[in-house]
C-alpha cells in the first residue's frame, strides 16, 4: 500500500482527491454539516440532517412543520442552526433561542435589528472605546457580546453625563443612561432632553473592565404609533380595560396604541420562564426571555409572566435596545400576578421606562431624570428617608413615572412626551 501525503492541499482542490460525502448519519450543529439538498432541523429531538421540505428561514411561520428545518421561532419565523455567527446571513446573530415544539433552546441564526440601521460596528475589547457623534435624536444602542453581566460603564462627553456606576442618590444631569445588573444593553439616546447642547459631539464609554460591545445606532422615529408583541408565558389574555392606561398615556405623548400581537407561550419555554426567582432581583432567565422576541418585526416587546421576584415589571435598560428584538434586554416584563388590578398602570408605567423615562423622584428623594418640566418631590414629610406618594401629592405622585403607582395616572409631561416621539420603532 502507498499513502501519499498531499501537503497544502485539501480534498476537492485541483491536486487532491474528491471530498468523500459527509457522514448523515449524526447528528449537526449547521448546513454545512449537511449533504447538498439537505438541511440540519429538527423533529422535536436532536439536531440532524433531513430533507428541504418546507419554508425556508426567514419566512413566517406559526409552526415547526411550516419549515424546512423544523425550527419556527417563537416570534413566528423560520430559522436555521448555527455553530457562530459566520453561519448566519448578513446582519443576524447566532444565539441560544427558543422554538416551536423544541424542549430545550437551540442554537440558531435571527436578525440583529428590525429596522435598518444609521450606523453598525462592533467594538473591541477595551477598557474605554469612542462613541462618534450621532445624528440628533438619534438612539445609541451598546449591546454587550458574550458578557453576562456586562461590566459597569459610565459615559464621559463635553457636558455631565449620569454615570450608570452610581446607583445611589445623585445629581439630575442633562443625559441619563442606565445600568442594571442582569444581562442588558446600554441605550443612549442623545439628546436625552432639552438642557443638552453637546449631543452632536464624540462620548466616550468608560468600562470598569474591558468589555467587548456591539454600537448600533437608529434614526429617531417618525410615526405616531406604537406596535406591540405581548408575550403571554403561561398566563392568559389580559381584558381589553388593562391596555387603557397604555392608550392614555401614550395619548398625552400625542402618539396611539397600534396593533396588539399576542403571542402565548406554551410548552417547555412558559414552564421554565413563567416564574423569575432571584437574588434580589437578579434574574438569571431574563435574557433568555428577552431572546423569546428575536426575529420580531419593528414594536415593542413585552412579556407577561405570572412572578417576577423583587419587582412588578421591569425593563432591559432606560430605554430598552428598541428595534433589537432578541437581544439581551430587549424587552418590558411584568409579573401578573404581583401587579393583580393594577396591572394596567404598571404596564404603561414600565412601556414609559423602555421608551426613555425614568423615575422623576426615587424612593430616597433623588432624581436621574434629565427633564426640566417634570415635578419633583423634595418634602420628605416625616423624615424617614423615603418620599411617599402622600407627601408628594401635587409634586409628582400623580405623574405615570412617579417610583410608587399608588396615586399615578397616565399624566406625562411635555418633555416626557417629547422623549417618547424619539423611538425608532414608532410608525
Amino acid at each position: 500500500m502507498i499513502l501519499l501525503l498531499a501537503l497544502g492541499a485539501s480534498c476537492g482542490d485541483d491536486d487532491a482527491a474528491p471530498c468523500p460525502p459527509p457522514d448523515n448519519e449524526g447528528s449537526c450543529t449547521r448546513a454545512a454539516d449537511c449533504a447538498e439538498g439537505e438541511v440540519c432541523g429538527s423533529d422535536g429531538d436532536a439536531l440532524a440532517c433531513r430533507g428541504a421540505t418546507g419554508a425556508p428561514s426567514g419566512a413566517a411561520c406559526t409552526a415547526a412543520t411550516d419549515c424546512a428545518t423544523g425550527l419556527c421561532l417563537v416570534s413566528g419565523r423560520c430559522t436555521e442552526p448555527c455553530g457562530d455567527e459566520t453561519d448566519c446571513g448578513a446582519g443576524e446573530r447566532c444565539a441560544a433561542h427558543w422554538t416551536l415544539r423544541s424542549a430545550t433552546t437551540v442554537t440558531t441564526c435571527a436578525p440583529k435589528a428590525s429596522l435598518p440601521a444609521l450606523a453598525a460596528a462592533a467594538l473591541d475589547p477595551a477598557s474605554a472605546v469612542s462613541l462618534p457623534a450621532a445624528p440628533a435624536d438619534a438612539h445609541q444602542i451598546l449591546v454587550p457580546v458574550c458578557a453576562d453581566p456586562p461590566p459597569p460603564l459610565r459615559l464621559i462627553g463635553g457636558s455631565p453625563l449620569y454615570d450608570v456606576t452610581a446607583l445611589g442618590p445623585s445629581t439630575p444631569a442633562p443625559v441619563a443612561a442606565f445600568y442594571v445588573p442582569y444581562p442588558a444593553a446600554l441605550t443612549v439616546v442623545l439628546p436625552g432632553g432639552p438642557a443638552y447642547t453637546d449631543w452632536d459631539r464624540e462620548h466616550t464609554v468608560v468600562f470598569e473592565s474591558p468589555a467587548r460591545f456591539e454600537r448600533w445606532v437608529f434614526a429617531a422615529g417618525s410615526g405616531a404609533r406604537l406596535d406591540v408583541d405581548l408575550f403571554l408565558v403561561g398566563v392568559d389574555e389580559p381584558v381589553a380595560a388593562t391596555f387603557d392606561p397604555l392608550r392614555a398615556a401614550l395619548a398625552a405623548a400625542g402618539l396611539e396604541l397600534g396593533e396588539l400581537r399576542f403571542r402565548p407561550v406554551t410548552g417547555a419555554p412558559a414552564e421554565r420562564l413563567a416564574v423569575l426567582d432571584g437574588d434580589r432581583g437578579r434574574l438569571p432567565e431574563l435574557a433568555e426571555l428577552h431572546g423569546l422576541g428575536a426575529g420580531l418585526p419593528p414594536g415593542l416587546p413585552v412579556f407577561l409572566v405570572r412572578h417576577v421576584d423583587y419587582y412588578l415589571g421591569l425593563t432591559g435598560g432606560v430605554p430598552i435596545p428598541l428595534a433589537m428584538p432578541g437581544a439581551p434586554g430587549a424587552g418590558v416584563v411584568v409579573g401578573a400576578d404581583d401587579a393583580g388590578d393594577a396591572l394596567g398602570l404598571v404596564l404603561a408605567h414600565e412601556v414609559g421606562h423602555a421608551l426613555g423615562l425614568f423615575h422623576p423622584t426615587e424612593s430616597d428623594g433623588s432624581t436621574r431624570e434629565p427633564l426640566p418640566d417634570t415635578p419633583r418631590c423634595t418634602d420628605d414629610a416625616d423624615g424617614d428617608g423615603t418620599f411617599a406618594p402622600d407627601e408628594c401629592t401635587g409634586a409628582g405622585a400623580e405623574n405615570l413615572m412617579f417610583w410608587s403607582l399608588e396615586r399615578a395616572t397616565p399624566a406625562l409631561s411635555a418633555n416626557q412626551g417629547a422623549v417618547v416621539r424619539t423611538a425608532p420603532i414608532l410608525r
